[in-house]
This record gives C-alpha cells, structure tokens and sequence, in this order.
C-alpha cells in the first residue's frame, strides 16, 4: 500500500481509504471482516460522516459497536468523519453551534476522544467564515479535532475560508471516477470552444488549486458511473471501456477494480481513493491498484487503451467514445471520422491510424494528397485531409495539434519548393475568422494570431507575413 504524510499533518496516510456509509446494517462480524481485509491491505485509514446510516452518527456508531477499539487499536487508525449537513432540511449549517454540536456526537458514537480529520460536508451557501474559524480554533485547542478540510468545495469557497481560519485546509472530496471526471477534463479541454468540457465551471481549476495549495484531493464514489448511477465496472452500458479494463487487468494480473483505482492513484495530485464498498472482497481487489503505476502513449495515439493514458482516454474524449474498430481494435468516436459528432463503426478510422503509422511511404503519400488540394483548395482543404487520413477531424482536438502541425509543415515546405506558397488575401481572412483553421503559413494550430494581427506568433518573428 503506498502511503504519503498529508501536507499539513503529521498523519501519514494510505492512498486508499475505506468509506463506512453503508455499513447501518451489517452485523458486528462483518463490520470487523470488512475492516480487517482493509488493515490487511494496508488501509487503515476511515472515511465517515455523522449523516450517514439513516439517522444521525449511525454509522459511527455501528463501527464502534462492532469494532470495540482498545486505545492502542485506536492508535492505529485515522477516523476521518464530516459535519454540516443537516437532513431534516435538507440544508447546510456550518454555524459554530452546529460543527461544535455535531462533532462532540461524532465522538460519543465513535467512542473516542479525538477525530483525526473533520470535514465541511459540501458547501454552506450562508456561510460566515468567522463562524467556521471560532469552532475550528475550539476544536483543535481542546484536542477534539486534530486536522480539517472540506468536501465539494471550488477554489473561491476555499480561500472564503481561509481567510478566517488558521488551521490549513488538509483535504477536499470531490467526486472523481473514469467516467465522471470533469475536475479533470476541464483543464484539459480549456480553451476550446466547440467542446462542453471546455466551460468553466465551479471556479475551474481545482486540482491545479489543491496542487498548489497542498491540499489532498479525496475521490469518492471512483467506480460509480455518475451521481449514484450505478457502477461501470462491468455494466452493459459501456462495453468497451470494460473490455479496455478487462484486458488491462490480465495484464497486469490483477482484478478490474484494481484497474479504476489505479486511474486515480496514478494522478501526480497524490489523490486518495476513497471507496464505498462494503464487500471485503472488492476491498482487497481495490486495494491492489494503490502501488500500480500505469503506463501508456502521452495522449497522441486514440487506438491506446482509453484507461491507460491519464486524464481519460487516449485522445481525451470521454472514457465511454470507443467502439469496436472490426479489427479487434478500438477506435474512436470522435476522431474516428471527419465530421465533428459523427461515429465510425466499420474500422476505417482505426485502419487509417494504423496506415500512417507503418512509415515514410504512408505520410509521404498523405502529404503529397495534402500539397494538391492545398494549391487547388487552399489551407482548409488541406489541414482536413491531414485530419480525414490519419482519423482525426479537421478541427481537431488540442491532442491532435502537434500531429497534424507536423505534417501541415511538410506540406508547405514542399508547396513552398515549387514556388510563392503565400497565402490569397481572401484565404487569409479566412483563416483568421476560422478558429478552427491554424496559420496560413506554418500550421500553427487555431488561434496562431495574435489579437488584432495578421501575423503569426510563429513564423512572425522569423520575419514571415
């Protein structure tokens, strides 16, 4: 089990936690059996809340009961639990009175003195910082509380309150899992109009946020395939990302719960998972993707396994876009044709991939396809036969630029060799209003111009129009 000092504590922490929300109703036996498979992996770190179980501290109290630590055993173990939810609304109170009130039951149904690490339970739109401040400072002076965090929170809720608290934020848990993980694809897909992914939301950024200000990003719900949708793991509704899975976990040898897992522990964010099973089995198996360290193409290749090349797939689409490419491949719906949208099951796309990898010959042949329209047609016509023969879309995604920018140079290098390759007025214009057209002259991908210029930020500078 890979573990790591949390930034801001002393509590040296597991990459994988065990999440107790469900176990209300489990007997004192298989509470103990499903603690003890994670102490046997490694995982000695537990993740509560005092809503959780039906009715209020329930679950708290189900694992004290079971468990029955002695102080030593407690020692042994980090009890992570949240406050501010309050269920009879449904709303949120992070008053002082409420977190105080909340916590001292935390710890009778727990039986223990102290929480290691006590959570805002999603955010509080009244919020009075200064309120949250009073009752962390009390909480840590007493000794009840000895680190705190948030869950679901974005950056500006996050330095709201630490403007007012003294004590570091140690953790916000966000929901995160291969199919659900727009935390990351957003910063990913920044600055791209024509992809939803692209919009800002919840304050962007919050990982690169939590990087920088040593915050530990906890995953829950990393096998669910949305907002308690059901898990994908071996659901029917995607087919191919589990046979992506599924192979990946013969190869590895290890079950393909490891796999999912591993998608998140592999982040550079440090990231815990926190998992939400209370079938020892799954514990153990999920645990096996804590030290496993997947590897795969920088993003550059859509035919790799879509789970292999971190944040999503291959070429950055949604972990759901593959289908069977015909050839006992994968390919991808969204640059496995030339029209945005549009899907490819026949394999054309995957063959085309598969084509311009086996040489010279191939891209000789691409380019030379390229330098005809481009006399004929101009610039557009040229980048998307580039796009339609390696089976990426004209107006490609950022994955796709440095490929597409290679080939797009050769081409006007050899158009360039036979004589005045400089671009018409018109075809200019046009490319300047197309944003998904890149420069007239070298290919630089869609916004090469800098605002209120003609002149490309590349080949400018070299004193080309």
């Amino acid at each position: 089990m890979k573990t790591f000092t949390m930034p801001g504590t002393d509590i040296l922490a597991p990459n994988v936690v065990l999440g107790l929300m469900r176990i209300t109703d489990k007997t004192d036996e298989a509470v103990r059996e499903l603690v003890r498979t994670a102490r046997d992996a490694g995982i000695d770190f537990v993740d509560h809340a005092d809503i959780y179980g039906g009715e209020l501290h329930a679950c708290e109290r189900r694992f004290a009961d079971a468990m029955a630590l002695s102080p030593s055993q407690r020692d042994e173990i980090t009890i992570q639990t949240k406050a501010g939810i309050v269920t009879d609304g449904p709303y949120y109170d992070f008053s002082y009175e409420h977190i105080v009130t909340s916590v001292e039951g935390s710890l009778a149904a727990l039986r223990t003195d102290r929480i290691d690490i006590l959570l805002l339970h999603r955010p509080d739109a009244l919020v009075e910082p200064e309120e949250v401040a009073r009752a962390f400072d009390e909480l840590e002076s007493s000794g009840k509380v000895r680190a705190f965090g948030v869950s679901n929170q974005t950056p500006r809720q996050i330095d709201l309150l630490r403007r007012y608290v003294r004590q570091p934020i140690v953790a916000n848990q966000l929901q995160l899992s291969i199919t659900h993980a727009p935390i990351i694809a957003q910063g990913v897909a920044a600055n791209m109009l024509a992809e939803q992914q692209s919009a800002t939301l919840d304050g962007g950024g919050i990982v690169d946020y939590c990087r920088l200000n040593d915050i530990t990003i906890q995953a829950w719900s990393p096998f669910q395939a949305g907002f308690f949708t059901g898990v994908f793991l071996g659901s029917p509704d995607y087919p191919e990302l589990n046979a992506v899975i599924d192979r990946l976990a013969g190869q590895y040898d290890v079950p393909p719960i490891a796999i999912a897992t591993a998608w998140i522990t592999r982040h550079p964010a440090q990231m815990q998972v926190v998992l939400g099973t209370t079938n020892p089995e799954r514990v153990a198996g999920a645990a096996q993707g804590s030290e496993l360290r997947l590897t795969g193409p920088s993003g550059t290749n859509c035919s790799a396994p879509p789970v292999t090349s971190f944040p999503e797939s291959g070429c950055g689409a949604p972990p759901d876009h593959a289908t069977n490419d015909g050839a006992g491949g994968v390919a991808c719906r969204r640059t496995g044709t030339s029209e945005r949208g549009g899907m490819e099951q026949d394999g054309d796309a995957a063959a085309r991939r598969r084509s311009y990898r086996k040489g010279p010959e191939r891209r000789a042949q691409i380019i030379a396809r390229a330098i005809e329209l481009f006399a004929v047609q101009g610039v557009g016509a040229s980048l998307r036969a580039i796009g339609d023969s390696i089976g990426v879309s004209h107006a490609a995604p950022w994955y796709y630029v440095a490929t597409r920018d290679d080939l797009l140079r050769e081409v006007y290098r050899a158009h360039e060799a036979g004589g005045d390759a400089k671009p018409t007025p018109e075809e200019e214009s046009r490319c300047l209003e197309d944003s998904s057209i890149g420069c007239p002259r070298c290919g630089s991908a869609p916004g090469w111009s800098p605002p209120g210029s003609r002149r490309c930020s590349r080949t400018a500078p070299h004193g080309r129009d």
